[in-house]
């Protein structure tokens, strides 16, 4: 029986994986900064123990038979501002999860365990052509904090783990992330086309999400940069354009550039003017089957609905 050890599994990608662990009867052990919800989330069949940063104490002796180790903790990109104080609470909570892994797997020393941990495409910055994972960082704030985020668990792989850095696109699912909150508005005849609609909307159904964790955990030659992403990249404006048209909705909406940034700032401009085309090369490479590389199919799927 394979041993999975999950760092902030109570969020929306961490849920998933542990069902699709334990209904494949895996060993999962959950660390989380509320090991009490996490309980109540996921029943007595897993463990649940509680994190804290810069102190593996707890938890360090699971990886001891632990086949890998999943690290997912980051505070959310989206749901405060960015002031100085909260920029500095985004940084921090990165690059600390990752020192206080290296802590646990320095003090066990051993070097079976497979790492993987949360990244994001935001990496490449504002793209308008095709990226893969060869490409070059951006400049501005959310690609230079998850540069950083990357270049903090180096100190692992020279520990001798093997490491996959997941740099996930926008990840859709019914039950948590962004797409409920982004289709909301459609359902009240409000959705809007961002900007100009050229930015580059990098995406991932869930469950393929699931499947190429899994996938990555098998393949033992496995290891570096991973884009989770669909084959498939679209603009801003094609993922209005299918959703308007799956929910029967108007498309004449429109949010102006210059009301985002004057609204939120470098915010408003990394999270919604500034996009990637991230193509999923490697994991491509490596041989895996996306079930979902179409928009409009994982839409239908998530929507419940068919194409008219």
């Amino acid at each position: 029986m394979k041993k999975i050890v999950i760092l902030g599994a109570t969020g929306f990608i961490g849920r998933h994986l542990v069902r699709t662990f334990r209904a494949q009867k895996f060993h999962v052990v959950t660390v989380t900064r509320d090991a009490q919800k996490a309980r109540q989330l996921f029943g007595p069949l897993v463990k649940c123990l509680p994190f804290m940063m810069n102190d593996p104490s707890n938890w360090a002796e699971e990886l001891l038979v632990a086949d890998a180790l999943i690290n997912l903790i980051g505070e959310n990109i989206s749901s405060h501002y960015w002031t100085a104080s909260y920029r500095e609470k985004l940084k921090r909570s990165r690059i600390e999860s990752v020192q206080t892994v290296f802590k646990a797997l320095q003090t066990i020393n051993v070097k079976s365990v497979t790492y993987l941990q949360a990244s994001a495409v935001g990496y490449y910055g504002n793209t308008q052509v095709p990226v893969d994972e060869q490409g070059r960082a951006g400049n501005d704030f959310l690609a230079r904090l998850t540069a950083d985020w990357e270049q903090a668990s180096d100190p692992i792989a020279q520990l001798g783990n093997r490491r996959i850095l997941m740099r996930f696109g926008l990840v859709l699912g019914r039950d948590g992330g962004a797409f409920p909150k982004m289709v909301k508005p459609y359902r009240w005849f409000l959705g809007a086309l961002i900007g100009n609609g050229k930015q580059g909307f990098s995406w991932m159904h869930i469950d393929d999400v699931a499947r190429a964790i899994q996938f990555l955990l098998d393949d033992t030659e496995a290891q570096g940069v991973f884009n989770f992403t669909s084959p498939n990249p679209v603009s801003q404006k094609e993922w209005h354009r299918t959703l308007t048209r799956l929910l029967h909705r108007p498309s004449v909406w429109r949010v102006p550039a210059w009301l985002i940034r004057i609204v939120l700032g470098e915010m408003g401009q990394c999270l919604l003017l500034n996009g990637q085309y991230a193509l999923p090369a490697a994991l491509t490479r490596h041989g895996f089957q996306f079930r979902f590389t179409q928009l409009e199919t994982a839409l239908q799927d998530l929507l419940n609905t068919k194409s008219p």
